[in-house]
């Protein structure tokens, strides 16, 4: 991984960044339907996982009234599409989310180590504001970020969510630090494009599922990390 050691404010996304976000939704929507309807088969479940993915995609993960809904009625030899189904998979996925939310390895240990040597956290995350400050806390991500270095999309006009730069510069002005000075870590392109559109260096995280050659500069990242270092406290991470 490329030096970073000469910038003193670090911007993070949350979901799917910091945060295993879609692995657990993903698990908690398995669960769901499991426990709904127990008399389903390992094949028929199996067979019907990839359309609830689909759904949740097409909705979004943050809409699963509707694309449970839209799951039912797609599959009505299985299922019943009555809303104390929708109700009862509602329930459980939110049970199943919270308890199943967590961190990608090494994402705390690599916060307390740039905390350890004076560097700045700070957040910048689309979403509902009640929900990402629940996700911090629920994972504990809370002990390393002040609530006035959390800036998050819900608290703004939607015009300026990434891939507007707006929460990035925000995150520049509170601190004092220019942007030549800050790098931002995100996963997906409207990311890479709020940072340099702000002037950090970008940094895009995990397993690429786009061809980032494809792309126009603006969108590319400047470093690719496909997972958080492992951190010697002494040392720096390599």
């Amino acid at each position: 991984m490329t030096d970073y050691f000469n910038h003193d404010l670090f911007i993070f996304d949350l979901d799917d960044t910091l945060i295993n976000t879609r692995e657990s939704y993903h698990l908690a929507q398995i669960e769901a339907v499991k426990k709904t309807f127990p008399h389903l088969k390992p094949n028929e479940l199996d067979a019907c996982i990839p359309d609830l993915k689909w759904f949740c995609k097409l909705f979004g993960s943050g809409n699963p009234g509707k694309y449970f809904s839209a799951f039912l009625k797609n599959r009505p030899t299985l299922f019943q599409n009555s809303q104390e189904n929708i109700n009862a998979l509602l329930e459980i996925y939110n049970q199943q989310f919270w308890s199943l939310l967590t961190c990608f390895k090494n994402a705390h240990s690599f916060l307390h180590h740039l905390k350890q040597i004076g560097k700045i956290v700070a957040i910048a995350s689309n979403g509902i504001v009640a929900s990402q400050q629940k996700k911090l806390n629920t994972t504990g991500l809370n002990s390393y970020f002040s609530n006035d270095l959390c800036f998050i999309s819900g608290d703004f006009d939607s015009s300026l969510k990434k891939p507007s730069p707006f929460l990035i510069q925000q995150a520049c002005q509170q601190t004092g630090i220019p942007p030549e000075h800050t790098i931002f870590f995100g996963n997906i392109v409207s990311d890479m494009v709020a940072g340099k559109l702000a002037g950090a260096t970008t940094v895009y995280f995990g397993l690429s599922e786009i061809d980032l050659s494809i792309l126009p500069d603006m969108a590319n990242p400047d470093m690719i990390w496909e997972k958080w270092p492992e951190v010697d406290m002494g040392k720096r991470p390599v």
